[in-house]
């Protein structure tokens, strides 16, 4: 009955705080679905959008990869979310990363949180356990591998690479399944095209009071 009541709570508590609907993004009519957690609402697939620079509209417009998402530099981060929306905090992304592996840990009593190596700056984390799985079907925000653009060309690592933001500073993060790094450094701003780097963009909503 004890363990009844403790999943009935944690199901209610679930339902209360989470909710999945979509959007469509009026600039261009691309539908994203959204996950809403901590009255911020996510999207879960990358943008497509073209922005003045992005890969998918200057480098290579035809190739594949774009029917999925885009790729952008960082001058064109100020205005690539629709209206109202708006590039995720390191913060955000904090919050989802700690609420996430306690819903893991939830389902898997093996897991230890002293399997979780995690650097201070906010700069790196390692799940040595490799359970906590960030590419899980179960993820909400439905993460999988995307590649960079350096230069030209489009480098593929089997992460996830991702811009993300830090008040007025953007820089980004590498995602893999059972860990990530955030940092920044000079070959997204550099002025030697062939180094320069795009990423992909996930948009976040604040709730509207």
């Amino acid at each position: 009955m004890k363990n009844s009541t403790i999943l009935f709570i944690i199901a209610l508590f679930s339902f209360q705080s989470i909710a999945q609907t979509t959007f469509i993004d009026t600039r261009d009519g691309n539908i994203y679905g959204t996950f809403t957690f901590n009255d911020i609402t996510w999207m879960t697939s990358n943008l497509k959008y073209l922005s003045s620079n992005s890969y998918c509209k200057i480098l290579k417009p035809k190739d594949e990869i774009c029917e999925a998402y885009n790729f952008y530099p960082k001058q064109d981060l100020g205005n690539v979310c629709p209206d109202g929306w708006r590039m995720p905090l390191s913060e955000d992304w904090d919050e989802f990363w700690a609420w996430y592996y306690k819903q893991r840990i939830i389902k898997h009593a093996n897991i230890k949180l002293d399997t979780i190596a995690i650097h201070s700056q906010e700069t790196f984390f390692k799940d040595e356990s490799r359970t906590l799985n960030l590419f899980a079907k179960e993820n909400p925000l439905q993460f999988s591998s995307s590649d960079w653009i350096q230069g030209k060309r489009r480098i593929e690592r089997g992460n996830m690479n991702m811009w993300i933001s830090k008040g007025k500073d953007n820089f980004h993060t590498h995602m893999g399944p059972v860990g990530l790094v955030k940092h920044e450094h000079k070959h997204h701003i550099e002025d030697k095209k062939r180094r320069v780097r795009q990423f992909v963009v996930r948009c976040v909503k604040d709730k509207q009071e």
